[in-house]
């Protein structure tokens, strides 16, 4: 017998249906490979029915790093909490929800709301989507859903205050790091793309394992490239010849099961053979499974785009005029170049063959690490919107001109400089739309396996935008930073805490910017009035978290606590 089917006599029933990387011994001096037949096993429908009850699923962490920081006004970043804010707020109008029209098109960018369970929550929380379950609508998120914001690091940077964002006090570790080191899960942190940005730091020294984005591939066989930080990315061999050897390993472990070694009437002995057969047909069913998953977020996706501004204007987005320079409600920044669409454009059509694949299948690895919890977390990472944006324009910045009308297409961005007040609301309402339509069709499906309540998905950009007053664009917003949190742990209405200055500019750089955009203010934390930074936000997800220590808790304390199953909200969320 060899050495490895020699491991196998030693597992119990129990350890096979527990599953987890210290369970199934016998896997874990194998190959990645013959590492993923253990989740195979695991996903049986026998461990379902036959695992241990008092086993609680394990946490799942979920970061969205939106990186490059897009306005989010129309989507998380709440300025109003209730009514009576509505009249403090001071109106700047790249800080837009929504676009008024006169003449039967729209022409400017404006802040409205609607109440929900009393809280004034943006327009794009009525968007249906048309999930697995059918017509959902994202306002059942609203109910899960934690807003930080109001908080600030000081200091401009992109990729400081990416990182900043979860790892605030670098010798702590960062949120997925700390979470990583106690999981028992196959992979302790997944991360897409290879981000170096998010932070990302085990105080035990555990790797990371990253799945590079690859056009038309399968996110879920990559994971069997490697277990080190740099995956290899060539293509794998024959799946039924690189299992085959790993079937019959897993083969045995169900010989072993035999009815003689389980109690009278245990259904896994008898259904033992039909068990085999599933795995077996697992190993060529993982490329149906990942179309699966793929075309379904990538159907919400475009659905999100082919609906165009479902609940916040159904008329044409068409561009009324060019005055010559950069400051353009209707231009769009791109990669390289500020696009300034042909007067008489509708922004609607510029979408009408946008690609969505990027973001379609990391919300597909997404549903298949969450749902097998074969990872503790995954950090997710989103550098732009949709690509193929298709926009004819006549010049470039500064009203350089061109030669003709040229088509340029493009992908949306994110750090949106001279992005204009009403194309702000458009791209991003469609982006978010999208964005959120792939979060509740998860939340929908984690529900169903009883896996929300551990489950904990967060949005995060390095900070928020400052807006500027001639609707030409906004810059970084690093004291006026925002993050929210999407958690089964959760389920009452939108909390909303962190004050915020009613006028954010406070005469910062002679009055380029005013209003009110969620610049931070001293907020009253248990008792005591304090300037939050982004430790507040990692201690309140410790805490909720219930994780066995919180690294942060001497630098901030938590603004939301999570005791005997209650929430309390340890901080203020007011303008001031």
């Amino acid at each position: 017998m060899s050495k490895e089917k020699g491991k196998l006599n030693n597992i119990s029933r129990r350890d096979l249906l527990k599953g987890g990387s210290t369970a199934l011994a016998a896997f874990t001096g194998l190959q990645p490979a013959a590492r993923l037949m253990e989740l195979m096993v695991k996903d049986l429908a026998v461990k379902k029915t036959y695992a241990a009850q008092d086993d609680a699923p394990s946490l799942f962490y979920m970061p969205i790093f939106l990186f490059g920081a897009p306005a989010r006004w129309c989507f998380d970043q709440m300025l109003a909490t209730k009514e009576s804010d509505l009249s403090k707020i001071l109106t700047n109008q790249m800080v837009a929800t929504s676009l008024s029209s006169s003449n039967g098109v729209n022409n400017a960018a404006v802040y409205r709301t609607f109440d929900y369970k009393g809280v004034q929550v943006p327009l794009l929380w009525n968007y249906e989507a048309q999930t697995s379950e059918g017509t959902k609508s994202l306002k059942s998120l609203l109910d899960h859903l934690i807003v930080f914001r109001g908080y600030g690091s000081g200091a401009d940077g992109h990729t400081n205050n990416s990182s900043l964002q979860l790892s605030p006090v670098p010798s702590s570790g960062s949120v997925s790091g700390v979470i990583g080191d106690q999981a028992k899960s196959l992979f302790r942190v997944i991360q897409s793309i290879g981000f170096p940005y998010t932070g990302y730091n085990s105080p035990n020294g555990n790797g990371l394992t990253i799945v590079n984005y690859n056009p038309n591939e399968n996110l879920v066989l990559s994971l069997l490239k490697s277990f080190r930080k740099n995956p290899d990315t060539r293509n794998l061999a024959s799946l039924k010849d690189k299992y085959k050897t790993n079937y019959e390993d897993t083969r045995l472990v169900f010989k072993k099961l035999s009815k003689a070694s389980l109690a009278p009437g245990d259904s896994l002995g008898i259904d033992y053979q039909k068990a085999l057969q599933k795995i077996e047909s697992s190993i060529e069913d993982l490329s149906s499974v990942w179309q699966q998953l793929f075309g379904k977020y990538q159907t919400l996706l475009l659905n999100a785009y082919k609906n165009r501004t479902q609940g916040i204007t159904s008329l044409p987005v068409q561009v009324q005029s060019d005055p010559g320079t950069e400051v353009n409600p209707w231009a769009v920044q791109s990669f390289t170049e500020t696009i300034f669409p042909q007067v008489g454009t509708d922004l609607r059509d510029t979408v009408n063959n946008v690609n969505v694949d990027h973001m379609a299948a990391e919300f597909a690895l997404a549903e298949y690490i969450a749902t097998r919890r074969i990872s503790a977390a995954f950090e997710m990472v989103l550098t732009r919107g949709a690509d193929n944006i298709a926009v004819s324009t006549q010049r470039t910045l500064e009203g350089g001109n061109l030669t003709g009308i040229q088509q340029r297409s493009f992908s949306t961005v994110f750090d949106q400089h001279s992005t204009g007040s009403i194309s702000t609301v458009f791209y991003n309402t469609l982006f978010f739309q999208g964005l959120a339509a792939c979060v509740l069709e998860l939340v929908q499906v984690l529900k169903s396996q009883n896996l929300f309540s551990s489950s904990y998905i967060q949005f995060v950009s390095e900070f928020g935008r400052t807006p500027r007053n001639t609707q030409g664009g906004s810059d970084h917003g690093f004291d006026n930073m925002i993050s929210s949190l999407i958690t089964g742990v959760h389920n009452s209405k939108p909390i909303i805490v962190g004050n915020i200055l009613r006028d954010g500019s406070g005469g910062i750089i002679n009055g380029t910017y005013s209003g009110t955009f969620g610049y931070k203010s001293s907020t009253n934390v248990n008792g005591k009035n304090l300037m939050l930074g982004p430790a507040s936000v990692t201690s309140t997800l410790a805490n909720l978290m219930k994780l066995p220590s919180n690294p942060w808790k001497n630098v901030a304390d938590p603004l939301v606590e999570l005791n005997s199953g209650q929430l309390n909200i340890k901080a203020s969320g007011e303008i001031v």
